[in-house]
């Protein structure tokens, strides 16, 4: 006579551990999906901020170019008495920042004059 008892069959048993492992495996799979999807966005993010950085500095190094030669050919162009001519006419369009000039390059002398002869 053949007894039966519950839960007997070792298949069983091995089908359940292999779903539920299964299960651990899928939720496993997934997360690392959606790791690897934030590394892809966050890559992304960041390939376009360092094309954005290096177009604005080109751009803002084609003006600093341009500045610098614009004072160049203002200064090859013009004697000392027609840019000290310049220097009073900016000073008298613009009081409050020609004082506020005057008084960083002052301070600059001040500071370069003080600390050389320590």
């Amino acid at each position: 006579m053949a007894e039966s008892y519950p839960n007997s069959n070792p298949f069983q048993q091995d089908d359940h551990a292999l779903d539920a492992g299964m299960g651990q495996q899928t939720h496993s799979s997934t997360m690392a999906n959606g790791v690897t999807d934030g590394l892809e966005h966050a890559e992304h993010e960041a390939t376009e901020g360092l094309h954005k950085m290096r177009d604005t500095a080109e751009r803002d190094g084609k003006r600093v170019k341009s500045g610098f030669a614009q004072a160049s050919n203002y200064v090859k162009s013009m004697d000392a008495s027609d840019m000290w001519g310049d220097v009073k006419e900016l000073a008298r369009r613009n009081p409050g920042a020609s004082m506020v000039t005057m008084a960083v390059i002052g301070f600059a002398i001040g500071r370069t004059t003080s600390r050389s002869s320590r």
